[in-house]
């Protein structure tokens, strides 16, 4: 209805007949929406002192009192039109015969305006009442029942009327605005209910009365429609007998949508009290204010993050982790524990391996020295004994082992007060490396005092005894042998300078000063 019949609106201020005397402003709340606390919505009218409502309300001539804290608010433009529930209540009785008609056509006018999301009922009444059609939005069927709008009974019964129709604003399903449309001339004969009864039964339901008057006779009773209308805050309208329905169907049509939605941000504590607020609207020089009451939820303070769901299933997760990390721990400390047991063994092991290489090279030595002591020892004169002769210079001998033939006897080197190893092949060659006093050990591991990069020679090849100025070259086991002038060696052998001594592919020129 509000969609087309907008253009009637401008009649309004003209209908001067139909004013009703000056009053006070006056401000209604009709519905409070709290769901969206902290925002607060609230559905008010604004009532001029003419008694008509106002059409247009702006936020600058708004506030709201939350106690001692006041708030701003807006006038906000619902997302679409507030549906309403329209309850027909026509006056069919004998008085109404000459203008039911017209009646009929005005209630044709506004069921064609109703909007796609408004529902309407009609009801009609004399000495008795009926539903002509309960509540619907086919605006075909509302029409095809408007015929059955005929003069009947013999007396009017507007309370008892007002009161039985209203139990059909009961209907589940109906918008929350509601508003019944009274057309009669106001008389009641004989009616059990009061006008007051009537109101109450109105009200409770949550609606407003619109009423239209029209007689062609005595106007004093329309005094009771008026008393409706304003007793539910509602409208009153007086149609003159022949006038035409339009301006009045555009009247009420503004009436219906003269209803604005204001919104403010609550302060309010959200401990599920519910607190009264002010909202008052500034008119001119002039204030008009209404008392509402806004429930803000309880909001349980949050609980201890190790409380929440998610909290909890945090700590589980944190325990399953630990528990697997712990026992991860505990793995990784047995096998380090076995592998430095391990270790253990085998550095042990090493350990007596070379005590063993060390025996072996000691009884080496000694065996080497016994020879060095009886090679030394002179050698007895014979018993008869020919002249001596001029002996021939001496030469050095080397002894090398060759099958099982004897090694020829060797004359000593002289002792040396210095010796060392000069390197005459492969990427060292030219390298000289001093021999210490004591054992010296020859080899490819790491472990020896001297490394031979050769992968022909082996771990521990050979060892150097240099003690009492002579150098004692012996073989301790190696796979490839140990050479010298490249025979090889089968036990101790007392070095001299120039001699050539090779371990695996490696060659070495010993040096003695």
């Amino acid at each position: 209805m509000r969609k087309q019949l907008t253009s009637g609106m401008v009649l309004a201020m003209a209908l001067a007949a139909v004013e009703s005397p000056a009053q006070a402003p006056q401000l209604d709340v009709y519905r409070v929406d709290a769901s969206g606390f902290p925002e607060v919505r609230a559905s008010i009218e604004l009532r001029l002192p003419s008694g008509e409502l106002a059409d247009s309300l702006s936020a600058a001539a708004l506030r709201v009192a939350e106690g001692d804290r006041l708030v701003s608010a807006r006038v906000v433009d619902p997302e679409t039109p507030e549906p309403t529930a329209y309850l027909f209540v026509v006056d069919v009785s004998g008085s109404m015969k000459a203008i039911l008609p017209s009646v009929r056509a005005a209630v044709q006018a506004f069921v064609d305006g109703l909007g796609e999301r408004d529902r309407a009922a009609i009801v009609a009444f004399h000495d008795e009442d009926a539903l002509l059609h309960p509540f619907t939005a086919d605006r075909a069927a509302l029409a095809g029942n408007l015929d059955r709008l005929q003069p009947a009974g013999k007396s009017t019964q507007l309370y008892r009327a007002l009161m039985r129709s209203s139990e059909a604003l009961t209907t589940v399903g109906l918008p929350e605005r509601r508003v019944v449309v009274v057309i009669s001339d106001g008389h009641d004969e004989g009616t059990a209910y009061t006008l007051d009864d009537a109101i109450e039964k109105v009200r409770g339901a949550g609606a407003s009365v619109v009423a239209l008057g029209v007689t062609s006779g005595d106007p004093k009773y329309l005094l009771n429609l008026e008393r409706m209308a304003a007793k539910s805050k509602g409208l009153f309208l007086r149609v003159e007998p022949g006038a035409a329905w339009t301006e009045k169907v555009a009247l009420v049509a503004r009436h219906v949508g003269s209803r604005f939605v204001v919104q403010w941000t609550s302060g309010l504590a959200t401990d599920g009290s519910t607190s009264r607020v002010r909202l008052e609207a500034a008119m001119g020089d002039a204030s008009v204010n209404a008392d509402l009451e806004v429930t803000a939820p309880l909001v349980e303070p949050p609980p201890p993050w190790w409380k929440t769901p998610a909290g909890m299933g945090g700590l589980a997760a944190a325990v399953v982790v630990l528990a697997v990390v712990s026992a991860l721990f505990v793995r990784s400390r047995r096998r380090r524990r076995a592998e430095m047991e391990e270790l253990k063994g085998e550095l042990e092991r090493e350990r007596q391996q070379r005590a063993d290489v060390e025996k072996g090279i000691g009884q080496g030595l000694e065996e080497v020295k016994g020879k060095l002591q009886d090679l030394e020892r002179p050698a007895a004169a014979p018993a008869a004994a020919p002249a001596p002769m001029e002996a021939a210079p001496a030469k050095r001998r080397t002894v090398f082992v060759s099958g099982a033939q004897p090694a020829p006897t060797r004359v000593p080197p002289p002792p040396y007060a210095s010796a060392l190893l000069e390197v005459s092949n492969g990427p060292l060659a030219g390298s000289k490396l001093p021999l210490p006093p004591g054992r010296c050990t020859l080899g490819r591991d790491d472990v020896n005092q001297i490394v031979v990069l050769d992968d022909k020679a082996s771990s521990q090849h050979a060892v150097i005894a240099f003690d009492g100025g002579r150098c004692v070259l012996e073989d301790v086991g190696s796979t490839n042998g140990t050479f010298v002038d490249e025979q090889r060696l089968s036990g101790a052998w007392v070095l001299a300078d120039g001699e050539r001594v090779r371990l695996g592919g490696t060659t070495f020129v010993f040096r003695g000063r």
